[in-house]
């Protein structure tokens, strides 16, 4: 189904894990501390989060493509950058904005 702006309902970009993981020893950055999870957002940030339950992202990237991945991001990963951590937004449209406004308001976090 095509959605009419030139993107097919349920088709998203993808990237290989060994295409990633390419690019990664590339720039010498494959070490102990980086793993890769594989698959949708509400999938893979909850497993990090159980797997991380004490640890601390320094900088969280976010890509996504939809208003509900962002929001599964921040609900589940947001917690985790300490004070001084950096989260960046790539494409950041004005829904998906929004998404990360209303987390921020339901969690009484302020800038």
């Amino acid at each position: 189904m095509d959605t009419g702006k030139g993107v097919e309902f349920g088709k998203f970009a993808t990237n290989s894990v060994r295409a990633i993981n390419s690019s990664f020893a590339r720039y010498g950055l494959l070490d102990g501390r980086v793993d890769f999870y594989e698959g949708l957002f509400n999938q893979t940030t909850r497993k990090f989060r159980e797997r991380n339950k004490d640890g601390s992202i320094a900088v969280l990237r976010v890509d996504g493509n939809f208003y509900k991945s962002y929001q599964d991001v921040m609900y589940n990963l947001y917690e985790l950058v300490p004070i001084g951590g950096i989260v960046i937004f790539d494409d950041c449209g004005q829904s998906r904005r929004n998404s990360c406004i209303l987390v921020r308001l339901l969690c009484g976090l302020q800038d």
